[in-house]
């Protein structure tokens, strides 16, 4: 038999499951994945089936856990990683009452811009750190309780779905101070569920899970599934965190010295802090990461969306082997300029740091001389230009740092990469493509299970530094200005109304 282990660290996205196994020397080993369907029948309506994505867990975790054993691998860990903001209201048996809305479901807009004009609204989020928006469970709850009363009512917890899987797993209602700290109703300083937000919904903290250290750690899982996959009573299984505290933690950007940028889908800034941070004029996140760091920053909603929508929808529509011709277009952007253009890249509205779900996007500066090749480019720097943004007004609360750490597949483009470090005037990080998220939910199960401190630590092997073309960046810091202006004469900036 033997003794080589290893740790799986687990994913539950928005879009899939991923789980992927690291030996002890932090090498790959196995993976696995399961894609998620999401429901859009209504207007704003992102909701996920909290069945299928139990389900899908355990198939990605299954194809993870044969891969190792044939290697000649146990499990000595597991570790959770989950998307924040998740809504799931189940009945007094544990059993759910309706689909889990997501993140991305905005129907509590008109309740989330009612809260935050409220007394209370400001207020919430100073002591909870999660901006009040319609992606927070606080405003869903508000949405829930105006138009699904009767839902609203009967629910016995109002949970996460990370939340469930565990329950299913260990028959007990906990859930990690950092999906906790992502709900709005989190007390950030007392570490309890806040009175201030229970008494706006007229709730007790009783319809919630016991928030417990992102450290904890159980096993013996009631699950027949994991014992015969061999995850018995010898395994630990860590609550673990949210999925964007565990990408900064892999990164290493876990203090005030780095700042990471992510660019998938949509787009978010962070940085670490030994104390909760919050700031009214920028609505910045604070998340718990560990028992005494934070995670502090500013999603937005435009990434790669912008670049998806703008080449499959208008330069590009009706092509052949749109894919192909897409990447090389994207190549291509690297060697031309805008020649004035600039892109106001909101075409899903925003959050930070506009935080105007009604923000559009526009083209500035177009010319006969413009081709689709000169909007991709434009459109790249509208979203490291508003990512920049973000920074700037982080900066103002924690100081510049040294280094920028990338993640994201837009940023695995060489020009990209350069054209984040002259934006940012901060020398750029890269390392090999990993899936950061699960790479955190494993560094952290093992630390939770060694009792060790979480540091942050950087592989100068596997890194490739991009230092600032100082005239470059100049160059950037006039156009960024500009930028802002734009953004400000359409009236988009709702800090400024």
């Amino acid at each position: 038999m033997t003794n080589q282990s290893c740790t799986i660290g687990i994913d539950m996205g928005t879009t899939s499951v991923k789980t992927v196994a690291f030996n002890e020397r932090g090498r790959e080993i196995g993976r696995g994945s399961k894609h998620l369907d999401l429901f859009h029948e209504s207007d704003g309506q992102a909701e996920q089936d909290p069945q299928a994505v139990y389900d899908a867990v355990m198939d990605a975790l299954t194809q993870t856990v044969n891969q190792v054993q044939n290697a000649g691998f146990q499990v000595r860990a597991v570790g959770l990683s989950a998307a924040m903001h998740s809504l799931l209201p189940v009945g007094a048996d544990g059993q759910p009452l309706a689909r889990a809305m997501t993140w991305m479901d905005t129907r509590a807009k008109e309740e989330a811009e009612r809260l935050w004009r409220s007394p209370a609204g400001q207020q919430i989020y100073q002591e909870t750190g999660t901006p009040v928006h319609a992606m927070s469970p606080l405003t869903k709850l508000l949405w829930m309780q105006k138009n699904r009363r009767e839902l609203f009512n009967k629910a016995e917890k109002f949970v996460s779905l990370k939340e469930w899987v565990w329950h299913q797993w260990f028959d007990e209602w906990v859930v990690d101070a950092s999906i906790a700290s992502a709900t709005g109703l989190y007390q950030l300083t007392r570490q309890t569920w806040d009175e201030t937000a229970l008494n706006v919904l007229g709730l007790e903290s009783s319809h919630f899970s016991r928030v417990v250290s992102t450290r904890y750690i159980c096993k013996g899982p009631k699950d027949t599934r994991l014992r015969e996959l061999g995850l018995g009573s010898q395994v630990a299984f860590n609550i673990g965190a949210s999925d964007g505290v565990l990408a900064n933690l892999a990164s290493g950007a876990i203090d005030t010295q780095s700042v990471a940028i992510t660019v998938g889908t949509s787009c978010a800034v962070r940085l670490g802090s030994n104390t909760p941070v919050t700031d009214v004029k920028t609505r910045s996140f604070c998340y718990v990461l560990d028992d005494s760091q934070y995670i502090v920053g500013g999603p937005s909603n435009n990434g790669g969306i912008v670049l998806d929508w703008l080449f499959h929808q208008v330069v590009g529509s009706g092509w052949k082997d749109s894919d192909e011709q897409f990447s090389q277009m994207l190549e291509a952007a690297g060697d031309v300029t805008t020649n004035g253009l600039f892109c106001l890249p909101y075409v899903a509205g925003e959050r930070a740091p506009l935080w105007n779900a009604g923000a559009h996007a526009s083209f500035i500066g177009l010319t006969l001389e413009h081709t689709g090749t000169h909007l991709l480019r434009a459109a790249v720097e509208g979203i490291l230009y508003n990512a920049y943004w973000i920074a700037t007004r982080l900066f103002e609360q924690t100081g510049v740092p040294k280094r920028l750490v990338v993640s994201g597949k837009l940023l695995e483009l060489a020009w990209v990469r350069q054209l984040a470090a002259d934006i940012f005037g901060i020398p750029v990080q890269f390392g090999e493509a990993v899936d950061a998220s699960v790479a955190g939910a494993v560094i952290l199960a093992n630390k939770a299970l060694q009792g060790e401190s979480l540091e942050a630590r950087f592989d100068e092997e596997n890194v490739q530094i991009v230092p600032v073309d100082q005239s470059a960046h100049h160059e950037h810091e006039i156009k960024f200005a500009r930028y802002v202006q734009l953004v400000e004469a359409l009236g988009l900036d709702e800090n400024r109304a």
